[in-house]
């Protein structure tokens, strides 16, 4: 009875020794593999920046390629004889003839929505609209006036020669926002006669949504949100599609729509610096500024790539996963053979001790 006492009390105390040898092994060990998992996910990381980066600057590089395109046709159609003859004498057969250059370009470009020329006045002297069949001007009886639409009040004063650019909207037809949703980013520039005389407008009513197609192609690159958000904060292109274009509308609760409401923080920096990164609670964001426009009418849009807290807590469950398992599983082999350890050790011990109390009793 009293050597199975002793060897319990032996076997705890060895037990107890091999805990104290065995823990500073565990906290050298599960050390290791933190620094493993903390490494595989900052490599994630700089691979999701790497990939965010490279879209990004995709993006802003088709986005200043399509600008310079659509300058270059405005310019070109500003320059056509056909409108020089037209803006002598407004006559049907030289109206005629510029139309049917007009509906030509469309149909082939597919990109314009309309082409119009607009007098001093504002109102519509000719217009073209695109269609699924190509192109077709529009009936006199159908021109509108337009003389109280920013556009045309902001591109009428710019001088000869300077191209204006519109911000990116909605397209409006007789006072109404036109449904479904058409994204419009109107060009303009003013036009002169054969004497020097100002005749009014060269419009073309871009088609954005091509544009903004284009973001979805980068945002496959990017492998996560890409984002398109004008210098007031609202989301030209979002998060959900319904998020989008809250400024046409004019709505009392607007936070939704509004990327500066939700995230302020990453909002300040985007303004401030213009280009960059920025890691926060919600999430990690790059950024870069988009600037076009004329003088005294320069716009600026912002691209941002964005991986929400969720979105990063979901990528690094699976390196989390293995951390774990191989946390528990070196931990719980060290403890078993710190238990064999000592559970020989006190076998021996006992084995000792009962050998040297047979020997005293046989002397």
């Amino acid at each position: 009875m009293m050597q199975t006492r002793t060897r319990r009390i032996s076997l705890a105390q060895q037990l107890r020794t091999g805990l104290l040898l065995a823990l500073p092994l565990l906290l050298i060990v599960n050390g290791i593999l933190w620094s493993g998992y903390t490494t595989l996910v900052e490599r994630q990381r700089e691979q999701w920046r790497y990939h965010a980066e490279s879209g990004l600057d995709a993006a802003l590089i088709t986005i200043q390629m399509v600008r310079n395109d659509l300058y270059g046709d405005l310019l070109m159609l500003a320059d056509s004889p056909n409108l020089k003859a037209a803006l002598d004498e407004s006559t049907a057969v030289h109206l005629a003839r510029l139309a049917a250059e007009w509906e030509v370009f469309a149909a082939v470009k597919r990109r314009y929505d309309q082409i119009r020329w607009l007098d001093n006045r504002g109102m519509e002297r000719l217009r073209v609209n695109l269609n699924p069949q190509g192109a077709s001007r529009i009936g006199d009886d159908r021109l509108q006036d337009k003389s109280d639409r920013y556009y045309f009040k902001q591109a009428i004063a710019m001088p000869v020669g300077q191209v204006y650019a519109s911000p990116i909207d909605l397209n409006i037809e007789h006072g109404e926002i036109e449904r479904p949703n058409k994204p419009m980013l109107r060009l303009a520039v003013p036009v002169t006669d054969s004497r020097g005389v100002r005749r009014g407008l060269l419009l073309l009513n871009v088609l954005a949504e091509q544009i903004l197609d284009g973001l979805a192609r980068h945002a496959g690159l990017i492998q996560s949100h890409l984002l398109l958000i004008d210098s007031t904060g609202y989301y030209l292109w979002g998060f959900q599609r319904d998020q989008e274009w809250g400024f046409m509308f004019r709505l009392e609760d607007d936070a939704r729509y509004r990327f500066d409401k939700h995230y302020p923080s990453v909002w300040r920096q985007m303004v401030q610096r213009g280009l960059g990164e920025v890691d926060t609670p919600q999430g990690q964001f790059l950024f870069r500024t988009l600037r076009y426009g004329s003088e005294g009418f320069g716009l600026r849009y912002y691209l941002v790539a964005a991986r929400l807290r969720d979105e990063l807590r979901d990528a690094q469950t699976h390196q989390r996963q293995l951390w774990l398992s191989a946390s528990l599983a070196v931990s719980l082999a060290l403890l078993l053979l710190a238990f064999g350890v000592a559970y020989y050790r006190a076998y021996c011990l006992a084995a000792n001790e009962s050998a040297s109390g047979r020997e005293g009793q046989s002397s």
